[in-house]
């Protein structure tokens, strides 16, 4: 590839780059073409990306992702509304557009989560994704535990822990970015917990930042998030309240840090049992237990 301006002649073989090097690049010359306004198929040729963008199972995995985007805003919508529930007209959260969802989330949806889509489903064919988009706003405690009951099939009483809530600050239970303007946080959350990650909390925590330093985007899903992600699957019709539920909706927030509750050293832990009730629960962070992680 030879790429010529102001004077300046540089010369790649991309043939020879590693695979992590040549993704890099391609996200980062896809950032400056959206900056400059620029459509990337009028300087692919120019750039000579030799291909990258047009794997053809990129294509289509990044269609079938964004054909969930009704679905992500059904469960967003749904959380906002239980939101606002308790909030001043001063302070309620104005929804979102379709359009702003689907320009934030063209811009968060690279070329390497893609890949590490890809990577995963290949390795695990039962491996699928539900794209949520969480309200990046920063939720109170009551209201995170009233956007807990969301659809008619929910039981109407959330179980709930009080007393360890009380030690984390509503901007780690959100978990969010209002900071950076935008109006979606996304995720990509599985519907399997990562085997490798079974285990107590100091060694899910080591080994989630092994995987970090591989895929950096990677992380447990905020209480906000998760309460987000179940509604997100009401919205696909998946009514929480038969079956395995506690194993598609489990996550145990073992990247906050643990308080002691009586004699154990806990954590938060959120799931819906088989009667569709909600828990917002703890876990011993010291016993064995499953680790369910997204891509952000």
């Amino acid at each position: 590839m030879e790429i010529k301006g102001h004077g300046i002649e540089v010369y790649l073989n991309l043939a020879k780059l590693p695979d992590e090097q040549l993704l890099a690049m391609a996200d980062e010359i896809n950032l400056e073409v959206n900056d400059r306004g620029l459509v990337l198929a009028a300087v692919a040729g120019t750039l000579a990306l030799e291909g990258v963008r047009q794997d053809e199972p990129i294509v289509n995995l990044k269609e079938f992702i964004s054909n969930n985007l009704v679905t992500a805003l059904g469960g967003y919508s749904e959380v906002v509304d239980l939101l606002n529930y308790d909030r001043t007209a001063s302070n309620v959260i104005k929804p979102a557009s379709a359009e702003i969802l689907e320009t934030e989330f063209n811009d968060w949806l690279t070329y390497s989560k893609l890949n590490y889509v890809r990577t995963t489903q290949e390795a695990d064919p039962d491996l699928h994704y539900t794209l949520v988009a969480t309200p990046n706003i920063t939720a109170s405690r009551a209201e995170i535990r009233q956007a807990a009951v969301f659809g008619p099939d929910q039981a109407s009483e959330t179980s709930f822990d009080a007393e360890l809530l009380l030690h984390y600050s509503p901007q780690q239970l959100s978990g969010t970015n209002p900071e950076n303007g935008k109006a979606f946080m996304f995720s990509l959350v599985p519907n399997t917990c990562y085997v490798a990650l079974r285990d107590t909390v100091p060694r899910q925590l080591e080994k989630l930042q092994s995987l970090q330093m591989l895929t950096p985007g990677l992380k447990v899903p905020s209480r906000l998030e998760t309460i987000t992600w179940w509604a997100t699957l009401s919205a696909q019709a998946d009514d929480l309240n038969h079956g395995d539920v506690y194993d598609r909706t489990a996550v145990r927030h073992f990247d906050l840090p643990a308080h002691k509750i009586d004699r154990n050293w806990c954590v938060p832990h959120s799931y819906v049992d088989d009667r569709g009730e909600v828990h917002l629960s703890l876990s011993d962070a010291e016993s064995i237990n499953d680790g369910r992680i997204a891509l952000g």
